[in-house]
């Protein structure tokens, strides 16, 4: 015999809700605030449990509470840091996941840390981005294996037209391709609307080596003649660096030039002009710094010269030849000044084999130089 329920029995789910909710809501509100401190500690939620024990009143601040405060208080400065560090070392070595999960941790004890999050958000980003690259790879390693196998197999069939295994596997690969070269596709699209060119240029360059299509072909010459813009833009702004520099070294050339000359350095004079003879082979203005600096220096070698001569007639050839060496630094090949220096060395040598006899001698005085190219007679 079927027993009808009563009315009120499909009341009972709604009523036993409220009765849960209701007890609920009594103990929530029978849990004091010393029980939801000790909660939030053992759940290791420690910004809420220092929350909490900032708002227990005076008369529940027991010991075990100022102890956890005070223990809360220490570890809290230094929990951050160390998750922190903890998760970079993970990121290291690229266990994504483990860092991941070191930051969420990290953020269930210390929800409000804006550091854990930022980094947190930051590593999501490397870790889908990593993923993507692997995807990427695998997707144009597909490609790129499908079109260097279509021909082989192709060919295969047409030596042994009788080969029903490569036929087979040549259908696969047909059907293969025309779904990768739609992925390649895609990617291309995507690819050429963040403005990766060279990406949208390879993808679909294989994509329309997998299935030739129009509206593939159409992106690929766009991407194609986008990235030859860029290219172009980036050469003229190379150029325009280089050239920028090749002007900012050439202004320091003459500077450094003109402070030379008027510091009386000539040989940094020489040395700056020819930098300026390298980087600006064509200026106008080289002849006439040339002119100017062979002046200086036939002035300098004209004076240097009598100075040299006064200095070798004093008996003070070692300082002579200092002088006329110093001057061979500007004219290297200039023949008096190398008749000069090879004379005074000679007679430098016989007054060092003079030095090294027993008895005294008479030093001869040196002889007055008459004649560039001949050394002076000896002293009969």
């Amino acid at each position: 015999m079927r027993h009808e329920a009563p009315p009120w029995a499909a009341l009972m789910p709604v009523g036993l809700l409220m009765l849960l909710v209701g007890c609920a809501t009594l103990e929530v509100e029978t849990t004091t605030l010393t029980e939801k401190v000790d909660a939030a500690f053992n759940a290791h939620e420690y910004q809420r449990a220092q929350t909490l024990l900032a708002q227990l009143p005076q008369e529940d601040r027991t010991a075990r509470m100022i102890s956890r405060e005070a223990w809360l208080a220490r570890m809290t400065r230094h929990l951050e840091q160390a998750i922190l560090m903890q998760a970079a070392a993970q990121l290291r070595r690229e266990q994504w996941l483990d860092a991941l999960a070191s930051y969420d941790r990290g953020l269930a004890m210390l929800p409000d840390s804006a550091a854990l999050r930022a980094a947190r958000d930051t590593a999501r980003a490397q870790h889908e981005g990593r993923l993507t690259d692997l995807q990427v790879r695998l997707l144009m390693a597909r490609g790129r294996s499908l079109a260097a196998l279509r021909p082989i197999y192709a060919e295969l069939i047409r030596v042994d037209p009788a080969d029903v295994a490569a036929a087979r596997e040549l259908e696969r690969i047909r059907e293969e391709s025309r779904e990768v070269a739609d992925d390649l596709q895609t990617l291309g699209r995507l690819a050429l609307a963040a403005e990766e060119l060279r990406l949208a240029v390879d993808a679909l360059s294989l994509s329309q080596a997998l299935r030739p299509a129009d509206d593939t072909l159409e992106m690929l010459h766009a991407a194609q003649q986008a990235r030859a813009d860029i290219l172009a833009t980036q050469r003229q702004a190379d150029h325009a660096r280089r050239q920028a520099a090749w002007e900012a070294r050439s202004r320091e050339l003459f500077d450094r030039y003109h402070e030379a000359m008027q510091s009386g350095d000539l040989t940094a004079a020489s040395r700056h002009l020819k930098g300026l003879e390298r980087t600006r082979p064509r200026d106008d203005s080289l002849p006439r710094l040339q002119r100017e600096l062979d002046q200086a220096i036939d002035t300098r070698i004209t004076l240097g010269l009598e100075e040299g001569r006064r200095q070798y007639l004093d008996g003070d050839i070692e300082r002579a030849v200092e002088t006329w060496r110093e001057l061979l630094d500007l004219r290297p090949n200039h023949v008096e000044l190398q008749a000069h220096v090879q004379r005074a060395e000679r007679v430098l040598e016989s007054l060092r084999g003079l030095e090294g006899e027993t008895p005294p001698v008479t030093v001869p005085v040196p002889q007055p130089i008459l004649d560039v190219g001949e050394p002076a007679a000896e002293a009969q």
